[in-house]
């Protein structure tokens, strides 16, 4: 069985253990996870050492892009793909109790036999921000990248969607609501991007439709860009 919930830029995925045990999908989420923590320790030694220092990195580059931003009143076409500036700020991307309380829900559901996966949607401004800043390779907000650290440690796999939203942005008219900037909702393009990226993860683990779980061939079809899913 799958169950989704949606808060804000954060949805969960959770399953039945019984599923990812099956054809040894335990043990390849768990590589998952030690690959994750590996590059992610990369970047952080590659900054400082800190996602903190990272981030003070960053600071020029926000300046840049927001006196950018803020002159600009009309958006444009980016490849095939329909964008514009918006100004961007560092947002909080949690506390400590924020992050205590997932964990916690984490171990929760273990006691019932159940693996939680953090799929982590972009907000518009991450988005904007990378898609103008491409050739510079960096990461809007670094201490999102502190978020999932904490929680791979904590044994919570996630899935973050911005670097696929960039790659395969050129491949859909509209990954956000440009028209009214209050809208933070993704639009068709980012909602299908995270359902590949989410439906490619689960497929490498050889996932049985036995039980309810997601099967292969929806899977196939989702990646194929079939909507009918």
């Amino acid at each position: 069985m799958i169950l989704r919930v949606f808060r804000s830029t954060i949805f969960c995925l959770m399953f039945a253990a019984s599923a990812l045990v099956f054809a040894g999908a335990a043990d390849d989420r768990q590589s998952a996870i030690v690959e994750d923590l590996r590059r992610l320790d990369e970047l952080k030694t590659a900054h400082g050492g800190s996602f903190a220092q990272w981030q003070n990195e960053m600071l020029p580059i926000y300046t840049e892009y927001n006196n950018f931003a803020r002159k600009t009143i009309c958006g444009w076409w980016l490849g095939d793909t329909f964008c514009k500036p918006i100004p961007f700020y560092v947002q909080p991307v949690g506390n400590r109790d924020f992050n205590r309380r997932l964990i916690d829900y984490n171990n929760y559901l273990k006691s019932c036999g159940i693996d939680l996966i953090v799929v982590r949607m972009p907000l518009k401004a991450d988005f904007s921000f990378s898609m103008f800043n491409r050739d510079k390779s960096v990461y809007p907000n670094p201490l999102w990248l502190a978020l999932f650290d904490e929680l791979l440690t904590n044994n919570i796999e996630v899935i973050d969607v911005l670097p696929d939203m960039i790659d395969e942005a050129s491949s859909y008219p509209l990954i956000y609501d440009y028209i009214n900037l209050r809208n933070s909702n993704p639009e068709e393009g980012a909602a299908m991007i995270a359902a590949k990226a989410t439906a490619t993860r689960l497929e490498s683990y050889n996932l049985s439709s036995v039980g309810g779980a997601l099967s292969s061939a929806r899977v196939k079809n989702l990646n194929a860009g079939n909507r009918d899913w």
